[in-house]
């Protein structure tokens, strides 16, 4: 018995080791040339500058250059960094330059951003998503997370596939954004704007079902700026609620006419959504009479091109004498 243990503990002491396999996640990134650095310094300085004509010749050399392949996987980290430093400094501008380099970078038939999607994926994101992006409340910042998303939208559209999901994983992050009660309406905003850019399925699947949970941030949002002692603060409240409730009504509302008739005046609407529901059947209504509106003078159109053309200038001539 101690002879078998004592070959088992020599054969497992001898057993040779597998060799170790190291596995590079990122991409091998080469070093710059000293033209390559000067070309990637005159990018970036051109693209963040003050000379508006510059910038917007960078930005078309983003979306046709094939040199830019040279500086690629140093251009990605630099949108990167340019916008975790500026969510925390709250620069609105520099955020927007940085998004819209992003956009035209994917614009670029020339380039392949498929190794470097781990760098702006989650910048991109965090422009639509993140709580505070601008210093003041006054700031347009609805404008960059509108766009964010679509830009969040394009990437998934040309990078996801059965493999990574990408897809799936940011409509889930959106969808929880939603349904999280902690998070504020300007995030709840983004992830309603985000959730739009993928098409009217998602909004029916994700969007819908939660009107309810949104109502209650706004209703939440409003009765805190009714009673809060600061001024600053209840306009930024309003502004937030105000937002979200148009960018709701906007998306929803044609949905809603496609896929309901309702007739009780809205009570349906109040019930099922809360503060929401009257808004969103006013402008139900206001588009259902639109399309009657519409259909009614295409009908109008018909039937006057039915006559002939004789009859009609016969008919002009009469009415002139």
């Amino acid at each position: 018995m101690s002879r078998k243990l004592d070959q088992t503990i020599k054969s497992a002491r001898f057993r040779p080791k597998p060799d170790l396999v190291l596995i590079n996640l990122s991409p091998t990134v080469h070093e710059l040339s000293k033209e390559e650095q000067m070309y990637f310094r005159k990018v970036t300085e051109a693209a963040f500058g003050y000379n508006d004509q510059i910038r917007n010749e960078c930005m078309r050399q983003l979306i046709s250059d094939y040199q830019i392949t040279l500086i690629l996987p140093y251009l990605c980290s630099f949108i990167r960094d340019t916008i975790h430093c500026n969510l925390v400094f709250t620069d609105l501008t520099l955020l927007i330059y940085a998004v819209r380099m992003t956009k035209n970078l994917l614009s670029n038939n020339h380039l392949d951003l498929k190794p470097y999607i781990h760098e702006l994926l989650p910048a991109v994101l965090s422009c639509a998503l993140a709580k505070k992006i601008s210093k003041y409340c006054n700031d347009n910042h609805w404008t960059l997370r509108d766009f964010s998303s679509c830009v969040v939208a394009s990437i998934c559209e040309v990078y996801s596939d059965e493999l990574n999901n990408m897809k799936e994983r940011v409509v889930n992050l959106y969808f929880s954004a939603i349904r999280d009660a902690s998070k504020g309406l300007t995030t709840t905003y983004g992830a309603i704007r985000g959730l739009s850019s993928f098409g009217e399925a998602e909004v029916e699947r994700y969007l819908l079902p939660n009107v309810m949970i949104i109502s209650n941030k706004i209703r939440k949002a409003l009765e805190v700026a009714q009673y809060g002692f600061y001024l600053d603060y209840q306009k930024q409240l309003l502004s937030e609620a105000k937002h979200v409730r148009n960018v709701m009504v906007t998306i929803c509302a044609p949905i809603l006419l496609k896929t309901r008739t309702v007739s009780d005046g809205g009570l349906s609407y109040a019930k099922e959504f809360g503060y929401l529901g009257k808004p969103l059947y006013i402008h139900v209504k206001n588009l259902e009479s639109m399309k009657k509106a519409r259909t009614q003078q295409a009908q109008r159109m018909q039937r006057f091109n039915r006559f002939p053309q004789d009859t009609r200038s016969s008919r002009v001539w009469l009415s002139l004498g």
